[in-house]
């Protein structure tokens, strides 16, 4: 599978660059089963790619502003807000922050069946989708930081505890 590998990395990074317009890949194949793997394969690395791109933009733009430094429950706000800031029209935000994973939800179906696409505010799947948002920043500085491309093995971003929260939960 290195091709898949190769072919997930480059088109990854394309599809995190602000220089692409047109987030859109073709790849061939010489089966149906080989092009079915490789398919899901790009799909779950691009989201994943996209996530640590706006997860570091997130960051760096609260370091610009001067704010403190952010907790891990601010940060998984902070980036919802940012998101929902920057894309208002709630489909947008849908399209942009699902993944693979989740496109079974009936929302999303529902959505992609329409003439003109729609989602209410309080919609189930923007409920859904900011809830997972929160579990990738947790699983981003918990379980996945030491693994693969993670922003800490990047060097991008890194968690660290406070050690006043630490010594005012210890005994005088």
């Amino acid at each position: 599978t290195s091709a898949a590998n190769l072919t997930s990395t480059w088109s990854a990074s394309l599809y995190a660059s602000a220089f692409n317009g047109d987030k859109r890949v073709l790849a061939f194949s010489d089966s149906v089963q080989d092009a079915a793997h490789r398919a899901g394969f790009i799909a779950a690395r691009a989201y994943r790619t996209s996530f640590r791109t706006a997860l570091t933009r997130t960051v760096q733009e609260h370091d610009r502003q001067g704010g403190p430094p952010l907790r891990l429950d601010q940060l998984q706000e902070q980036l919802i807000s940012d998101w929902q800031r920057r894309l208002p029209n709630p489909v947008d935000f849908a399209a942009t922050v699902i993944p693979h994973d989740l496109e079974w939800l009936r929302d999303w179906d529902v959505m992609q069946h329409q003439l003109i696409p729609s989602l209410e505010p309080n919609s189930l799947l923007l409920r859904y989708l900011a809830d997972r948002l929160r579990w990738e920043v947790a699983a981003e500085f918990g379980y996945r930081a030491r693994l693969g491309a993670s922003v800490e093995q990047a060097g991008a971003l890194a968690a660290a505890v406070d050690p006043g929260a630490v010594n005012r939960l210890l005994p005088p």
